[in-house]
């Protein structure tokens, strides 16, 4: 059966356009048991190391330090949490609880609803090797628990902040990302049906691409976040607070299609590749759904280390951060007021945690 979706046919094979490409037969129980066995251990980790910041002194809210911010960042900031927080519910409302209640089961796009809150905990790894970007220490926060995280290299980590909000983030802004993803692809591929497996890759992370560096140029003007420690080389507004690197664009932007590939490829079943095989498994509906969840995670934990094991590119290659970097953009570095060389850049050694 062909789809214009990315899906699998009835046969089990991949439908891309008019030329289905022949998968193995279904086995038993396909990559679902795998996906969900990495997946249980992501979990693990994940609530390890998030009990260990709770009950750390970490848990609290970082200093965002002496220098004022602007009544328009301020509006700014407070704007993305009320319509983040409200985004959330509509959200959770529309794709979860609603068919949920209809229907009297968890549908596809409510388990990938449950499941994108965790991919925050992998939020942080992008500065795993050293700190070159920063987030407002103005936004609601509590730190962040890389400093009780086992391995996590870079130092000063009990001044590194994970807004809260951008937890939420991973349902208002990756959930309506995906969504737009798909849609993109489908429309693409109906208006040229016969596009192979390489055609819909290039032109899903070209597009991708590009409309990651639309929304990254307004998050990063508004004061959400900065990248302070970007190369030295591609960047846009260089040496200012706002300097933006063409390289994360790109980084960011093959990341983010990995999001959106996790959803877009289904078989007949609507189950994801990491999913497959979950109609053979001889459990009961609940413990089938816990399964897929478990799956999902595995899945998009993949997908979201494709983003992070290219930050660390950036990172290993820092450049010397802007002079004119606030303080409440600053809180990893905290003697960046008096010697902004500090920070990190070329020929610099590379500072590790004591931890």
């Amino acid at each position: 059966m062909v789809d214009t979706a990315g899906r699998l046919g009835s046969a089990g094979s991949l439908s891309l356009g008019t030329r289905p490409v022949e998968a193995r037969p279904p086995t038993r129980t396909g990559p679902v048991v795998v996906m969900a066995t990495f997946g249980f251990l992501v979990l693990v980790f994940t609530v390890y190391v998030w009990g260990r910041w709770v009950l750390s002194g970490n848990f609290k809210p970082v200093d965002p330090g002496p220098d004022p911010i602007s009544t328009r960042e301020q509006v700014c900031l407070i704007l993305l949490q009320v319509g983040g927080s409200a985004a959330v519910l509509y959200l959770y409302t529309k794709f979860l609880i609603l068919p949920w209640r209809r229907n009297g089961r968890i549908s596809n796009d409510g388990l990938i609803l449950l499941m994108l809150p965790f991919m925050w905990f992998w939020d942080p790894w992008m500065n795993y090797s050293q700190n070159w970007f920063t987030y407002n220490a103005h936004l609601v926060n509590l730190g962040s628990w890389t400093a009780q995280a086992p391995s996590y290299v870079a130092p000063n980590q009990d001044r590194m902040l994970e807004p809260l909000l951008v937890g939420s983030a991973y349902v208002w802004w990756v959930f309506p990302y995906m969504l737009f993803g798909c849609w993109a692809l489908d429309k693409m591929r109906r208006r040229r049906p016969s596009m192979g497996m390489a055609s819909v890759l290039f032109w899903g992370i070209l597009g991708s691409i590009l409309v990651e560096a639309v929304i990254e140029f307004i998050t990063v003007r508004m004061g959400f976040y900065a990248f302070p420690g970007a190369p030295d080389h591609l960047l846009l507004w260089e040496g200012t607070r706002y300097q933006y690197s063409l390289i994360y664009a790109v980084v960011a932007g093959v990341g983010c299609f990995a999001w959106v590939a996790v959803r877009y490829f289904k078989d007949d079943r609507g189950y994801t590749l990491a999913e497959r095989g979950a109609q053979n498994l001889r459990l009961s509906p609940g413990r089938t759904t816990f399964v897929r969840f478990l799956a999902l995670l595995g899945g998009m934990t993949i997908a979201i280390a494709v983003f992070n094991v290219g930050c660390q590119f950036l990172a290993l290659h820092s450049g010397t951060w802007p002079e004119e970097m606030p303080s409440y953009l600053s809180t990893t570095c905290p003697d960046h007021a008096v010697d902004p060389a500090t920070c990190g850049g070329p020929g610099l050694p590379i500072p590790r945690s004591d931890g």
